[in-house]
């Protein structure tokens, strides 16, 4: 802030209440300005935003803090002007397979869907200790029908659990697969 002339305080303690309400819309501009191009000099052009992003959004938590979430003695806000409602967050725009591309990462993509739930299946209880083991083996079938459902529908963890919640009672959790890994898992579905 110092470095726009906004204030002339070289130490970020030394900064008022009374001179951060008076800050402009135009100064605040200014320095949205000078940290974008400080940015892209240090960053590069593709990599900057998110960066201004978070600066901008502590300035206006900082702001709306102090206009809206405090009080002083006499029970008024430290501040009453919060210019920085005058400036607004770029969003950044993703394209449609760079999204894609960083969903891959979080995704079971072919073979991988059927190796975990083989994993699951004869491996997972070899890990564990007995008494986890003791549980696991009374879920198991269970607990194997719920991850091949949320592994083949598509469906987020929240979706499946509280599609009953939201109007769906119609929708029954078999009705949201596409494949269980075994006729066991099936019946324990329809159980749910």
């Amino acid at each position: 802030m110092s470095e726009n002339n906004i204030t002339n305080h070289a130490n970020i303690k030394e900064i008022t209440l009374k001179e951060m309400e008076n800050v402009t819309k135009r100064e605040i501009e200014a320095f949205v300005l000078h940290e974008r191009l400080r940015l892209e000099s240090k960053c590069g052009s593709n990599t900057h935003t998110s960066a201004l992003n978070r600066t901008i959004a502590a300035i206006k938590s900082l702001y709306n803090y102090l206009c809206e979430q405090t009080e002083d003695s006499n029970g008024n806000t430290y501040m009453t002007r919060n210019v920085s409602r005058l400036i607004h967050i770029r969003k950044k725009s993703e394209t449609l397979h760079y999204r894609a591309a960083q969903l891959e990462g979080k995704l079971f993509l072919g073979d991988e869907t059927k190796a975990f739930l083989e994993f699951v299946e004869h491996e997972y209880e070899k890990s564990i200790s007995n008494r986890a083991r003791t549980s696991f083996k009374k879920n198991k079938v269970r607990d194997l029908a719920i991850l091949s459902l949320f592994l083949s529908s598509g469906f987020s963890h929240s979706q499946v659990l509280f599609s009953n919640q939201l109007g769906h009672s119609s929708t029954k959790p078999t009705e949201l697969y596409t494949h269980i890994v075994s006729a066991e898992a099936k019946d324990a579905l329809k159980k749910l």
